[in-house]
């Protein structure tokens, strides 16, 4: 499996934040309570839409690889709130957390314009690595509900960035349950199913 409907994925929410905060630049210019009320709404925004695309990109991942029925947003939801072993953090806490760093500096801060530039920067590296988190998840999701027991961890061996951790998991199988960690975010690496 590698992540070229991540990938795909990744492009679209890219747009989509850059265009929501291209949108609301001129909260840049504003007084302290239109900027927090107007931030807040923005990033329940793209919150919402951010969740409705993961649960799509989900969805497609899981029915690669099982029939049963796809992950619902109850699903999604969970894994989003509970902390994640790569990023240490659980996403709908980072959110709030990225959020309420922008309306700080944004109040108190004396660049607002690269303050609001370098939370979207920001928000987009971590909208990045929950896509690839969304995306294992999902698979190793389908692979447990079509009983599959063991996997393969597949690094990309031609990549010149591949870590050393990556590389000495290439090839190694794993049973279901004891898959290590990712060891970085943006982690590329990708597991297959082991057939007997």
């Amino acid at each position: 499996m590698r992540y070229e409907y991540t990938d795909e994925v990744l492009s679209k929410i890219r747009t989509f934040v850059v265009e929501i905060f291209d949108r609301n630049r001129s909260l840049v210019s504003s007084d302290e309570l239109n900027i927090i009320g107007n931030i807040v709404k923005m990033y329940e925004n793209i919150q919402k839409q951010v969740v409705k695309t993961y649960l799509q990109l989900a969805k497609h991942y899981y029915r690669s690889f099982s029939k049963k029925k796809a992950p619902d947003e109850k699903w999604l939801m969970a894994l989003l709130s509970e902390p994640n072993a790569v990023s240490r953090y659980s996403f709908t806490n980072e959110l709030v957390r990225k959020r309420e760093r922008l309306v700080e500096s944004m109040t108190i801060g004396s660049d607002r314009n690269r303050e609001y530039d370098k939370a979207m920067r920001l928000l987009n590296v971590m909208l990045s690595a929950y896509a690839i988190i969304v995306t294992d998840a999902a698979v190793i999701k389908a692979y447990k509900d079509s009983n599959v027991n063991r996997v393969r961890w597949i690094a990309l061996m031609d990549d010149a960035k591949t870590c050393d951790t990556c590389k000495e998991r290439h090839g190694k199988v794993y049973k279901i349950d004891e898959v290590p960690p990712k060891p970085h975010l943006h982690c590329r690496c990708w597991l297959e199913a082991v057939m007997h």
